[in-house]
């Protein structure tokens, strides 16, 4: 696993045995794991190749799909129009993990390797600040996704953005977040990890 992350970027996780009592913030996080849920043939984890773009139609502005081909590695494999915005440039083919702050990397790498490789959802909360100084709070998704053969592990997200007024309304990051505010790691269907094994993260009761 990658390096511990500085403990006071993030409070102790949740643990959560229900999705169902996930308390999302935005709807379309609940839409993506309603979907992807759907998806689940005999209850194993979607296929990349059967997720349907026209059915995530509402979706597919806020969403994200990467590719995790090593440890240290978070590669934007797809981004939809509104999260493109955000960023302010084209992610596609680049590392999420060049954009975080120093101290934040592992702890990045760390969220997306959990997902991937332990088979859990997490939804996390933090502040960015767009262009012009405008913080907002974002709620990100992860979800895990079967890649095809001789492919790396995948992961579908949907990031939302607190609405702001019209006048506040910026896109493009001045300053990448610098601490996450919470995050719950839920089971999906094949159990929790042991969180407290895992170095830098405290799972809370």
């Amino acid at each position: 696993m990658p390096a511990s992350p500085t403990p006071m970027l993030l409070k102790p996780i949740i643990a959560c045995t229900d999705p169902e009592a996930i308390a999302f913030e935005f709807e379309n996080s609940r839409a993506l794991l309603r979907y992807w849920r759907s998806k689940q043939a005999g209850g194993l984890i979607p296929l990349a190749e059967a997720i349907e773009p026209a059915a995530l139609k509402p979706l597919l502005p806020e969403l994200v799909i990467y590719d995790l081909p090593d440890l240290g590695t978070v590669r934007y494999r797809l981004a939809g129009t509104l999260a493109v915005q955000r960023l302010g440039f084209e992610p596609k083919g680049r590392n999420l993990v060049e954009f975080a702050t120093p101290e934040m990397r592992s702890l990045v790498t760390l969220a997306f390797n959990v997902v991937a490789r332990s088979y859990v959802g997490l939804v996390s909360h933090f502040r960015l600040v767009h262009d012009g100084g405008v913080p907002a709070r974002m709620e990100m998704l992860l979800l895990p996704l079967t890649p095809p053969a001789g492919e790396p592990p995948r992961v579908i997200s949907v990031i939302s953005r607190e609405e702001l007024p019209p006048e506040l309304t910026r896109f493009g990051i001045d300053h990448p977040p610098e601490t996450i505010d919470d995050a719950t790691v839920f089971d999906i269907g094949y159990g929790l990890p042991n969180l407290s094994m895992i170095p830098g993260l405290n799972a809370a009761a």
